[in-house]
């Protein structure tokens, strides 16, 4: 494939999708993004967004707060 001139912006960009990736993870915070890959997912059985049949074991949270100024302190 051709090379990618990875400047400043895109190194920010994939410094940050990163960054809130791993933020994520660390609180259990697991965002589905169906797509036809999903078929292939090997965690598909535990997923609530494609009806896995183990998804009732790992309910979700269907209270949203907003932040309070604390949280938007250590962002």
């Amino acid at each position: 494939t051709e090379l990618y001139d990875l400047d400043n912006n895109t190194y920010r960009h994939v410094s940050s999708m990163y960054s809130q990736a791993m933020k994520g993870i660390s609180q259990g915070i697991f965002v589905p993004h169906v797509t036809a890959l999903c078929k292939g997912c090997p965690v598909k059985d535990a997923c609530w967004a494609v009806d896995g049949k183990d998804a009732y074991r790992y309910p979700i949270e269907t209270t949203i707060t907003a932040p309070t100024e604390e949280d938007k302190e250590h962002q």
